[in-house]
């Protein structure tokens, strides 16, 4: 309730209709001289406002920036600790950082195998850089939109495998990954997810 947290709803705010449970509470006389309580509940139509109709938006948009950066910096490894670790060991591959477009994280071009970020983030990076090893490197998750799914998870486990590599306390943020783990059964063969997983793993031995 805005109003008694003391928070303002906007003029001209649309609200939320929804049934807001009502209770009446009646007491009966026993026998015995106790008393029964009952609970009668019915439902009526209410009003709600979600959070941004109120005066308290603009100050909750910073909080979650603010909770965001340190999922972030949890999660991730230091951008240009990084940004070294592909330059040096893949340095065919261009790196091209576009910070412009902060609606997409990054992408990857099998063709010219140019990696392209655009977040400034060290798990993005190691992600992209999954879909360089798995789809051009050791040829192992298809085509990266025909066979698109496959692709995803093994960019994402290459991701994580990297992330946990430079640092094995990192707290790795499953968010994305939850999104394709339903589906590991559906796109994979028999033991091909598990073979998948020790032909990345024992590639990256190879830089640590």
């Amino acid at each position: 309730n805005w109003k008694k947290q003391e928070i303002q709803v906007l003029k001209g705010s649309k609200a939320y209709k929804v049934l807001v449970p009502i209770f009446k509470r009646i007491k009966e006389e026993q026998p015995e001289g106790d008393q029964k309580e009952k609970t009668l509940q019915f439902f009526k139509v209410g009003n709600v406002f979600d959070i941004s109709c109120t005066s308290e938006y603009e100050n909750y948009l910073k909080e979650q920036i603010e909770i965001d950066e340190i999922i972030m910096k949890n999660s991730e490894t230091d951008y240009s600790t990084a940004f070294s670790f592909v330059s040096e060991n893949f340095p065919k591959t261009k790196i091209i950082e576009d910070f412009k477009d902060q609606d997409k994280k990054g992408s990857y071009d099998p063709l010219s195998q140019d990696i392209t970020v655009n977040q400034k983030s060290s798990h993005t990076l190691f992600h992209e850089l999954g879909h360089l090893i798995s789809i051009s490197i050791l040829k192992i998750a298809g085509h990266i939109k025909k066979d698109y799914s496959k692709s995803e998870v093994l960019a994402e486990l290459t991701a994580y495998l990297l992330l946990k590599s430079f640092d094995e306390n990192i707290d790795y943020n499953f968010a994305y990954s939850n999104v394709w783990a339903n589906r590991i059964t559906g796109m994979f063969e028999l033991d091909e997810f598990i073979n998948s997983f020790k032909s990345i793993s024992k590639y990256l031995e190879n830089f640590f």
